[in-house]
């Protein structure tokens, strides 16, 4: 099976999101499945024989520790040349919106999974105010996979 993993972080990160996927990753592969991973562009273009492409990524002002990649063209662009028989979206929350929204317009089955509570981080920042909106937005992206892992 033809696999697309959709991310908002990959390595040279090391944190659980990292760790999960790399572990999927390996475990596809092993089994078979031809994957290509998306990712903001961290320098990094393979990853044990897997094609890793990059998307252009900066710092978030309240986030520094990561740079983030916005919703980007080539997304749709990679979707349509590699025809994949499935997208994995990842914890979709900024260029996760490009798979999402170009998955569906070549209609493709969509998995989407979620991994950290982010409207919780705006407590942390000082912005409760934010969580309804954040939760809702959450909500909708999800909402628009075929099926949701958590």
């Amino acid at each position: 099976m033809k696999i697309v993993i959709i991310t908002e972080t990959f390595l040279p990160s090391t944190d659980g999101i990292v760790t999960r996927l790399c572990a999927t990753i390996r475990w596809l592969r092993e089994n078979g499945h031809d994957i290509t991973v998306i990712a903001p562009d961290l320098g990094v273009y393979d990853f044990e024989g897997v094609r890793v492409e990059g998307i252009p990524a900066r710092y978030f002002f309240l986030y520094r520790s990561k740079k983030l990649a916005m919703p980007n063209r080539k997304v749709g662009r990679l979707l349509r040349e590699l025809q994949p028989d499935l997208v994995h979206v990842v914890n979709p929350a900024v260029l996760g919106v490009a798979g999402i929204y170009y998955g569906r317009r070549h209609r493709l089955p969509m998995i989407a999974s979620y991994h950290t509570q982010i409207p919780k981080y705006a407590d942390y920042y000082r912005l409760p105010f934010l969580k309804p909106v954040l939760w809702w937005w959450f909500r909708t992206l999800h909402n628009r996979a075929h099926l949701n892992l958590c």
